[in-house]
């Protein structure tokens, strides 16, 4: 059954993501490397794109991400923060990186680009698996 105390697993593990990807990509993470990446300077950037739909966007994905990894931590009824960690990067590899790698293999994307938005995901899944069984074990 789906408690109020999931739910509010569900939204703070969707918080923590977002906010580990607003400090990946600011220029104390890896932002500026990206936007090097990814062809982009600060006088290039739209200043007509819509940063609140972006964030909206970025705050949902977050969200069933979270949720993804919050079913099949529950699931598997993981006990060690830390063995759920690895079990959140592995999903994390498994269908994002391993996904884009795919992809890759038809398009030139850039190697920082990939690895800096794949190294987000990985990390993330790493610490939302981890929070996940922390809270439960709680």
């Amino acid at each position: 059954m789906f408690t109020f105390d999931l739910f509010l697993l569900l939204i703070t593990s969707a918080f923590i993501y977002f906010i580990l990807g607003a400090f990946w990509y600011s220029p104390i993470g890896f932002g500026k490397p990206w936007m090097r990446a990814v062809g982009l300077t600060k006088e290039t950037m739209d200043p007509n794109h819509n940063m609140i739909r972006a964030m909206i966007v970025s705050y949902l994905v977050c969200l069933a991400q979270s949720f993804a990894i919050m079913m099949v931590v529950s699931h598997l009824k993981v006990q060690l923060v830390i063995y759920s960690a690895v079990i959140g990067a592995m999903i994390a590899l498994a269908f994002g990186l391993l996904s884009a790698v795919r992809s890759d293999a038809y398009i030139k994307r850039n190697m920082v680009q990939m690895s800096i938005d794949h190294g987000y995901d990985v990390a993330g899944g790493a610490i939302i698996a981890g929070y996940v069984t922390w809270w439960l074990a709680a």
